[in-house]
């Protein structure tokens, strides 16, 4: 199968599994808000956030590495992915028992958030099997595997969510759901590798300090990112409530539902970008940037300004009435969301160059800028601030990581694609608001008039991405 379709079909098969998982975790969040009110759903989202601010720890940049190595050379996958494994596994133990002693010390007076991290440990250990696993299939492009697994441990989690409402089971039973849907992934991403590769877990120290040594200023930037994109929702948690956190939690989330989408596509395309960085063909790497940047803008634009349009909407059939006051944050994060599928696609260019320490210092500036904000503007100003400065921090970090690639790769954004897009997103709008009482009448306009409007304005025909592709594995 020629590169173009591998890619193609690498981020079709992740987007069609991330569309299910998506409808699935929609249903969760549908019947959660309802069963544990808006302070039990802030209590659940505090749990949610403060583990996976962990879960990066155990990573530490390495992932990406191997990556690079993989796609380089493939023969290494049984010897390289063992032995990365291993250390990743012993990582997540450690970062599991550093989580532990924090929420002590941190939520000493909210036994109840304590008690459920406690429960929640474990998914951290469990991450770090699939995540090591994934890499095998990142630099195959069979990614499609992987998101799989993940939406097979999504629809465990909607099934046990469901049954343990009906039984009122309560909110650390609810918690422990969602250990056994990660459990359920990691399983099911063994079983995938372990059919093309036998697993080895595998010590070798020399080898883990190279790697390390090599992964840091990509694992400080990925763990400074996480704790950015998460900091907020945790600043709430400790400075306002669970009130704050269950009203900012609905934004929060569907801002996380939709990222990966950007890094399914971003994480097909870093082996092709890395051999051709390899290879020294820089103006492949700038021309796959442009095509690729364009896409992600045709994608972005709709969601961004369909959501502003039907947000409070969005909001009642998610989380019902009592969560109304959530549609103004949702309308600033997704902003945000928008600019991060951009800044997804231009960090993987820059690590893909090499220069992971550019990243990182983007990464530092935009926490810190984050953190200064947050600590003066949650105290009086709650979820709103929260919100506004996720967005604030996101166009930070988009235009440092666009400045970079102009730098490094020479890449100066050509906006004739994004600006028919954007032709096409307003009129998309301009239906969707005319229909915007009824939810499911005004996503299915929007998509029709899009659609319709990108074909009229000739956009598909002008990405020429499978073209380039085809041009780049001849």
């Amino acid at each position: 199968m020629s590169v173009a379709r591998r890619v193609a079909w690498n981020t079709s098969y992740q987007a069609l599994a991330r569309g299910v998982a998506l409808a699935l975790a929609l249903v969760t969040l549908v019947f959660l808000t309802r069963y544990l009110g808006v302070a039990g759903y802030g209590r659940f989202t505090t749990v949610s956030v403060f583990v996976s601010l962990f879960v990066v720890l155990f990573d530490w940049g390495i992932g990406t590495i191997v990556v690079r190595r993989l796609a380089v050379d493939r023969t290494l996958a049984a010897d390289l992915v063992g032995k990365t494994l291993t250390l990743r596994v012993l990582l997540g133990f450690a970062t599991a028992g550093a989580a532990a002693a924090l929420a002590i010390g941190v939520y000493a007076d909210k036994p109840e958030i304590r008690n459920g991290i406690f429960i929640a440990l474990p998914t951290i250990v469990l991450m770090s099997v699939v995540t090591s696993l994934a890499t095998y299939f990142q630099a195959e492009l069979q990614m499609g595997w992987v998101a799989l697994a993940e939406t097979a441990g999504q629809a465990v989690a909607v099934a046990l969510v469901l049954a343990l409402i009906a039984a009122d089971a309560g909110f650390y039973a609810i918690v422990a759901a969602t250990v056994a849907a990660a459990l359920v992934s990691a399983v099911l991403v063994a079983v995938f590798f372990a059919q093309r590769v036998t697993i080895r877990p595998r010590f070798d120290l020399e080898l883990w300090r190279r790697m390390f040594i090599e992964a840091l200023p990509l694992g400080i930037a990925l763990i400074l990112n996480t704790i950015y994109f998460r900091l907020d929702a945790v600043l709430l948690s400790i400075l306002k409530g669970p009130h704050d956190v269950g009203i900012y939690g609905i934004a929060f989330r569907f801002s996380e539902i939709l990222t990966p989408f950007a890094l399914y596509f971003a994480t097909s395309l870093f082996p092709l970008l890395t051999r051709a960085s390899d290879a020294g063909l820089i103006e492949d790497v700038r021309g796959l940037t442009q095509r690729s940047f364009d896409v992600v803008v045709v994608v972005a634009l709709p969601m961004v300004l369909g959501t502003v349009v039907v947000a409070p909407q969005i909001v009642h059939a998610l989380a019902g009435p009592d969560f109304a006051a959530a549609a103004t944050p949702l309308r600033i994060v997704v902003f945000g969301t928008g600019l991060a599928f951009a800044s997804t696609l231009l960090a993987y260019v820059l690590i893909a160059l090499g220069h992971q320490k550019a990243v990182l210092w983007v990464n530092v500036t935009a926490l810190s800028f984050n953190l200064v904000l947050n600590l003066a503007l949650i105290p009086p100003y709650g979820y709103q601030a929260a919100a506004a400065v996720a967005t604030a921090s996101e166009v930070l970090i988009a235009t440092g990581l666009l400045w970079l690639t102009r730098r490094y790769v020479g890449f100066r954004p050509a906006y004739s694609i994004p600006l028919r897009a954007a032709a096409a997103a307003g009129i998309m709008t301009a239906a969707v608001a005319a229909f915007h009482p009824n939810l499911p009448v005004a996503i299915a306009v929007g998509v029709v008039v899009y659609t319709a409007a990108l074909f009229v304005l000739r956009v598909p025909e002008r990405l020429e991405l499978g073209r380039l592709l085809v041009r780049r594995a001849s």
